[in-house]
């Protein structure tokens, strides 16, 4: 996504002010409660209908949640939601959605993106050494994602292992890098929207460790 504002976007700056960004955070806020709500409700239901006419505790429906089949189906609805409500914020804007959302074909070439496809594993590895090193624990959401991948079998990884490379890559993005940076754009430098946005994307994750 580039970081350079289109021409429609910018034509849909207010004239004689700078152009306002509250919408950047009642839009995060509303993507926050609405994953968040989905994701219960899914745990929910699933369980009930595991377990017709029980009444689960919060320990049982945590463990429920962290089930393969539940995990992989969680991480499904969120980037779901997450994409429609990327969606419906850009539809909602006089700029058209693929400006809005920084959708344009890449200007970098192909070389750069295999690179940092590449790379970035490297450096996700690299990164949680070092911090084990440092007698960082891994906790938190991280030691959930370990634990349902442990317990998991045969075509369950497999599906573990898609949904978490391709679900946040589309509704996560969709969202703080097409949305949100794109918004901040207009308003601040670009070091301050990748920063804001940054941070918009780790308080979401509620997890230290996987924020970082």
């Amino acid at each position: 996504m580039s970081l350079e504002l289109s021409e429609d976007a910018r034509w849909a700056q207010p004239r004689g002010g700078r152009p306002r960004v509250y919408t950047v955070y009642l839009v995060f806020v509303l993507a926050l409660l609405a994953t968040s709500l989905a994701t219960v409700a899914l745990i929910w239901v699933t369980y009930l209908m595991a377990h017709p006419g029980a009444v689960p505790t919060r320990v049982e429906l945590m463990a429920h949640g962290l089930k393969p089949t539940t995990f992989v189906w969680t991480i499904v609805l969120s980037a779901v939601v997450l994409s429609g409500v990327s969606l419906g914020a850009a539809a909602l804007s006089p700029v058209p959605v693929v400006e809005r959302l920084s959708l344009r074909g890449l200007r970098c070439g192909f070389l750069p993106v295999l690179v940092a496809m590449v790379g970035l594993p490297a450096l996700s590895i690299v990164i949680e050494n070092i911090a084990l090193l440092s007698g960082v624990e891994i906790s938190g959401t991280l030691e959930m994602i370990a634990t349902t991948i442990g317990s998991a079998e045969g075509y369950q990884r497999l599906f573990i292992v898609l949904a978490i490379g391709l679900g946040p890559g589309l509704g996560e993005e969709l969202l703080f890098r097409g949305y949100i940076q794109t918004r901040l754009l207009q308003r601040h430098a670009p070091a301050v929207a990748i920063l804001v946005s940054s941070l918009l994307f780790g308080l979401m994750h509620m997890d230290p460790l996987q924020s970082t």
